[in-house]
């Protein structure tokens, strides 16, 4: 065993960082808790790589087949930042800045972390055992989100070292950039979190039931600010300060929700690429990759990615060093969308 540790963390240093997800927010919800009788699992991807897109993996003799979303560049499809597999397993992730820091060494290995479960993992307790036999240290500092074909759900908050499992107990859980396991400073994302708790508490009451248009068409849209207990797109002003306090961000580069198998019907996902308040929602299953949400070269963005790019450059400005929504044109999008419907 010791021998086979040394081997993974040669591999593991070998393969580049890439810029950390630095303002995710995420969501597990139970098959009770959807309206298709679907797990759901939703990932509002922020990053500081410029671009991502979706693509395949084929099964090998000792992996499965995957689908999995990539940061653009990726050529060789080394991580992976959400995704799910031919047995219906599915994971995503949000940083978590007050777990233990990961060593100044090893560090920013989510995506390869998440890449391996894909390829191995059937069931919940498979990226259990994945985790705790993974060469420490891990370079991780995250909450992983899981679900499986049987229908389990749960969140793993995970550092070096460390292992805190959260089985879904109730309708859905909730994670953006800070631990329950963790320190009680540096718990950024509180009001991301607590946005998106508002708004699927109203979901609920309305509908009784959530669906992947929940999340792609409702919070990924949202600009619904919970200090102040309203939306920034209410009322007549022109600009606001991005400071990360609502769901979209400029960062916001991918919104992505997984439905697991039921009764024969296999895992699909849904995803929004680019900034996904102007970005449209395409289908993929593991058999379809639509070739929009593809890279155009073997280095090139997804066409889908890069239309969203254009429209969400009129959707900022900066003034010094501090960005802006331009609210007037973010009120555009969201009226053109609406009239769509």
């Amino acid at each position: 065993m010791r021998m086979i540790a040394l081997l993974w963390t040669a591999v593991l240093m070998a393969l580049p960082a890439v810029p950390k997800a630095d303002g995710c927010t995420s969501a597990v919800v139970g098959r009770g808790a959807s309206l298709s009788g679907r797990t759901l699992l939703w990932k509002h991807r922020d990053t500081g790589a410029s671009s991502n897109f979706i693509d395949r993996v084929e099964k090998t003799d000792s992996t499965m087949a995957f689908v999995g979303l990539f940061n653009g560049g990726d050529t060789d499809r080394r991580e992976v930042w959400a995704g799910f597999n031919s047995a219906g397993f599915a994971v995503i992730n949000t940083a978590t800045y007050n777990m233990q820091p990961d060593t100044a060494l090893f560090k920013d290995r989510e995506g390869v972390v998440m890449r391996r479960a894909l390829e191995v993992c059937r069931t919940v307790e498979d990226f259990d055992s994945l985790l705790r036999h993974w060469p420490a240290p891990r370079g991780l500092q995250a909450a992983f989100g899981v679900t499986d074909g049987n229908g389990e759900c749960a969140y793993f908050e995970v550092d070096d070292y460390r292992t805190f499992i959260y089985p879904l107990e109730a309708s859905y859980a909730i994670r953006t950039n800070y631990a329950f396991s963790g320190g009680k400073q540096r718990r950024y994302g509180r009001e991301r979190y607590a946005a998106a708790e508002h708004l699927l508490a109203r979901e609920m009451s309305l509908k009784n039931g959530l669906a992947p248009s929940t999340f792609l068409d409702g919070l990924s849209r949202s600009f619904y600010h919970a200090p102040s207990g309203r939306s920034l797109t209410d009322g007549s002003e022109k600009s606001c300060a991005d400071r990360g306090e609502v769901i979209p961000r400029w960062s916001s580069t991918a919104s992505v929700v997984i439905e697991g198998p039921v009764d024969g019907r296999p895992a699909r996902m849904f995803v929004a690429l680019g900034f996904p308040p102007v970005a449209g929602t395409v289908e993929v299953t593991l058999d379809s990759v639509p070739q929009i949400l593809r890279p155009s070269s073997p280095e090139g963005e997804a066409p889908a990615f890069m239309e969203a790019l254009r429209r969400r450059d009129k959707c900022f400005f900066r003034r010094g060093k501090q960005r802006f929504f331009n609210l007037s044109a973010i009120r555009g999008y969201l009226n053109q969308k609406e009239e769509k419907k």
